[in-house]
C-alpha cells in the first residue's frame, strides 16, 4: 500500500539545512533506525553537491539518566521536533511504545509552561511515539515535509497486549486517514531505505535544483565549509586576546597563526571572521586555500581575493566595487620581462629598499627564471594592494592555510609588505611549513595554536553532542578526554561524529573505547575508513576524506 500525495514546498528556516526528526518506537525498530542512519550519511553526498546539508535526528542514546528520571525525555524529544521543522519521518511497527503517566513527567510539566498541553495526552494514555507524531505533524496546521512509513505485519502477529494493540491500530488509522502527507508500507529495512532515499532525493532535487553556476556552487560550498568550521569551533580566550591586541596595534599590519595539523587553525580564522563581521567596524574578507581547487595558485588567489572584496563592498552598498574590478583586470606590461626589470618591479612595489630583498632566499635569487614565472602573480598582488589602499574603509583579509603555497609564493605577502594603513592581514600556516619564517623574521605578530587540554576536550564534546540532544556519562567523558588524540580538535570531531551515528546504546562504551585505544592519527583514520568501507563503500570514503580536509 502506497499513499502518495501532493508535496508542499516549504523552505527550512536556514534554507540549505535539512534536519530530519525520526519518530518511532525503539526496540522493534532497531534495524530500521540503524539502516536509516547509514542511508542519511550517503544522502549527505547528494545534498552537498547541491550546496545543502542533511542529517537525521536519532535519539536512541544520549539522554542522561538524570534527565530520564526527571521526565525530561519527552521535553527533549519535542524540542528536537521543533528544531527539525519542517522535516519529519514517522515509522510505525509492531509496538505502541511507552505511555508515561502524569507523575513520570510532573517535573517537566511544572517547570515548562510551553508543554502544559501534554497533560491531556497523558490523561488519554498516549505513548511518547504518538505524542511526537501528533505534535510534530498530525495536529500541526502548517505545511511540512513529513513522511510516514508503516511496517507490514498481520494483526495476529502483534505481540503487544490487547489495549496496546488497539491504540496501535488507532494510531495507524489516524495516519492513513490524513490526506496531507504520503504514507507507504514496507516489509524490510532495505525496502524502507529505498522508499526514504527516493523521497529525499526527490525533495533535494525539487528544493535545490542543480542549476548553480560553477562560481555560485563554489561560493556555496565555501559557505558550508565555513559553517562547519564555526560549528566545530571551541572558544580559545588567549587566541581572541591576541587577535584583539593585533587589531588595536596600529603599527601591526599582519598576524601569523601557526599550529600543527588538526589543531583548529581553520576554525579559529572562521571564528575571527565571524567576530569582525558581527561586532567590529571592519569588512572581513575570509578565504581558505585547499589542495583541491585553483585557489592555491597565487595569481588566482589574488583575483579571488579581489572578487571577494568587490562582492563585500557591493553587498554593503558602499559603492567601491568597481575599484577592485578595474585594478585587478589590468593587463600586465609586456616590457617588464627580464630578470632585472622583475627585480625593479619588486623594488618599486615593496618600497622597502635592500631590506625587502633580504626576504628572498638565496636559492630564489639564483633562480631568476623561477622569479620571472612568478611575475604575473606578483603584479596581481601589487594591483590588489593598490585597490585595497584606495578604499575608504577598513578591511581585514583572513587567509587560511598559506602552507599550500610554496615559500616563494607565500613570500609575496612578505615582499609586498607595504600593506595599506586601512588593511590588516591574518595568515595561517601549518607548524611544519617553513614558509612562515620570513613573516616572523619581519617581526609580524605571531600566535602559536596548541592542542586541547582534557578540560577543553570535555567542554568541546559536551558542546558538540548537545546539538544532537546527546550526552555522555561522566565515566564516558573521562575516557574520551584522556584519549591521546583528543588534543586534536579534528580527531575529536571525527570520533564524536562516529558516536552520534552509532545507535546501539548498550554497546556504546565498547565502541568508543575501541577507538580510544588507537594512539596514532593514521591508525585512527584507517579504522574510521575501514568502518565506512564496510558500511557504505568507496563513495562514502571519498566524501569523508574531503570532510577531513575541511575540519579544523
Amino acid at each position: 500500500m502506497t499513499k502518495q500525495l501532493a508535496q508542499y514546498s516549504v523552505p527550512a528556516e536556514n534554507s540549505r539545512v535539512i534536519r530530519v526528526f525520526l519518530s518511532s518506537t525503539f526496540r522493534d525498530m532497531e534495524m530500521e533506525r540503524s539502516a536509516l542512519v547509514k542511508l542519511f550519511k550517503g544522502l549527505q553526498v547528494k545534498a552537498a553537491s547541491r550546496g545543502a546539508t542533511i542529517s537525521l535526528v536519532d535519539l536512541r542514546w544520549g539522554i542522561t539518566e538524570e534527565d530520564a528520571k526527571s521526565g525530561k525525555v519527552v521535553e527533549i524529544c519535542l524540542k528536537e521536533i521543533v528544531n527539525s521543522r519542517p522535516f519529519f519521518i514517522g515509522m510505525v511497527g509492531d509496538r505502541y511504545g511507552w505511555c508515561p503517566s502524569y507523575e513520570d513527567l510532573s517535573q517537566t510539566l511544572n517547570d515548562s509552561l510551553e508543554y502544559r498541553w501534554i497533560e491531556d495526552d497523558l490523561n488519554h494514555h498516549l505513548s511518547v511515539t504518538e505524542i511526537e507524531m501528533q505534535f510534530g505533524v498530525l495536529r500541526n496546521p502548517n505545511p511540512l515535509h513529513a513522511y510516514f512509513y508503516i511496517k507490514q505485519s498481520a494483526d495476529d502477529e502483534l505481540s503487544c497486549p490487547e489495549e496496546e494493540s488497539l491504540k496501535l491500530k488507532r494510531l495507524k488509522e489516524s495516519i492513513l486517514q490524513q490526506d496531507r502527507y504520503p504514507v507507504q508500507e514496507y516489509d524490510s529495512p532495505d525496502q524502507l531505505c529505498n522508499l526514504v532515499e527516493a523521497a529525499f532525493t526527490e525533495l533535494l532535487e525539487r528544493e535545490f535544483p542543480d542549476v548553480l553556476t560553477v562560481e555560485d556552487n563554489q561560493a556555496l560550498q565555501e559557505q558550508l565549509t565555513r559553517n562547519e568550521l564555526l560549528f566545530n569551533y571551541h572558544p580559545i580566550p588567549e587566541a581572541d586576546q591576541a587577535f584583539a591586541d593585533f587589531l588595536a596595534a596600529d603599527e601591526q599590519r599582519c598576524l601569523v597563526v601557526t599550529g600543527g595539523c588538526g589543531l583548529g587553525k581553520s576554525a579559529l580564522l572562521a571564528h575571527w571572521s565571524d567576530l569582525v563581521n558581527n561586532d567590529m567596524p571592519m569588512i572581513p574578507i575570509y578565504h581558505r586555500l585547499d589542495s583541491t581547487t585553483l585557489s592555491s595558485y597565487p595569481e588566482t588567489l589574488a583575483r579571488m581575493l579581489a572578487s571577494k572584496c568587490q562582492n563585500a563592498l557591493k553587498h554593503q552598498s558602499l559603492g567601491e566595487e568597481n575599484l577592485f574590478a578595474a585594478e585587478v583586470s589590468k593587463e600586465l606590461d609586456s616590457t617588464q620581462s627580464t630578470a632585472k626589470s622583475i627585480m625593479d618591479a619588486v623594488k618599486n612595489s615593496v618600497l622597502m629598499g635592500d631590506a625587502g630583498l633580504n626576504t628572498f632566499s638565496g636559492n630564489t635569487l639564483r633562480n631568476l627564471k623561477e622569479i620571472e614565472e612568478d611575475l604575473n602573480s606578483i603584479q596581481k598582488f601589487s594591483q590588489l594592494w593598490s585597490a585595497l589602499g584606495a578604499s575608504r574603509y577598513p578591511i581585514i583579509l583572513l587567509i587560511d592555510d598559506i602552507s599550500y603555497l610554496n615559500p616563494t609564493e607565500a613570500s609575496q605577502f612578505s615582499l609586498l609588505a607595504s600593506i595599506p594603513p586601512n588593511v590588516k592581514v591574518v595568515l595561517s600556516f601549518s607548524a611544519s611549513s617553513t614558509a612562515y619564517l620570513p613573516f616572523v623574521q619581519n617581526d609580524y605578530a605571531h600566535f602559536q595554536l596548541n592542542g586541547f587540554s582534557q578540560a577543553d576536550a570535555k567542554s568541546f564534546s559536551k558542546q558538540y553532542l548537545s546539538t544532537y540532544s546527546k550526552a555522555l556519562s561522566a565515566q564516558q567523558e573521562d575516557i574520551l578526554a584522556s584519549w591521546v588524540l583528543a588534543e586534536q580538535p579534528r580527531c575529536l570531531s571525527v570520533l564524536l561524529n562516529e558516536l552520534v551515528s552509532f545507535g546501539q546504546y548498550d554497546a556504546l562504551n565498547e565502541y568508543m573505547s575501541g577507538y580510544c585505544r588507537l594512539n596514532e592519527v593514521g591508525q585512527f583514520y584507517d579504522s574510521v575508513l575501514r568502518r565506512l568501507s564496510a558500511d557504505y563503500g568507496f563513495e562514502e570514503i571519498g566524501r569523508t576524506l574531503l570532510m577531513l580536509l575541511v575540519l579544523p
